[in-house]
């Protein structure tokens, strides 16, 4: 077969071929994003439902406390939000990393594994919205709360993504519109 012959081959082939069409990537400021990750939170948070005594830890957690004070997060100046926002996520990144030991082989494994990956798009999420170059220190002096079960993290992290997070994403987004 010559190259013309070769040529109508491939012409017959891909001549045939409906082009996929390409899909866009979803923007970061798209309500549906935070949506997807506050569902799955309240999914692993029922998920917990299950958990007994195996769901407790015997050293306690340290995670933000998730309670919004519209009042004061709104009188708040847009640095102290970052770095309220930015140091909860870190807390929630790191007692979860010490959770995935934890329950390594356990039948809650994948709610974990699945809650570290979304903990670690969000972070990804907020570097595109460059909010850590809105405030320069790490030292916060952020309430904490502790915690030794499974289900008091899961909810605790639900709530962070419903009320601080989802706040501090829309109210970025409405300004990168401006």
């Amino acid at each position: 077969m010559g190259i013309t012959g070769l040529f109508a081959l491939l012409l017959m082939i891909f001549g045939n071929l409906t082009p996929a069409k390409a899909v866009p990537l979803q923007p970061i400021c798209d309500s549906r994003v935070m949506d997807t990750f506050i569902t799955e939170a309240k999914k692993a948070e029922q998920d917990m439902d299950r958990c007994t005594t195996s769901c407790e830890f015997e050293q306690e957690l340290y995670l933000p406390d998730t309670k919004v004070n519209f009042e004061k997060w709104n009188a708040m100046d847009r640095k102290t939000q970052a770095e309220e926002v930015w140091n909860g996520l870190a807390l929630f990144k790191s007692a979860m990393s010490q959770v995935r030991e934890l329950v390594t082989g356990n039948t809650i494994t994948y709610s974990v594994d699945k809650t570290y990956s979304n903990i670690r798009s969000i972070t990804k999420i907020l570097e595109r919205l460059n909010i850590k170059e809105e405030f320069t220190s790490s030292s916060s002096l952020q309430k904490t709360l502790t915690v030794r079960t499974l289900k008091r993290l899961f909810s605790l992290y639900s709530s962070f993504l419903r009320g601080k997070i989802n706040l501090f994403v829309s109210e970025s987004c409405k300004k990168a519109e401006r």
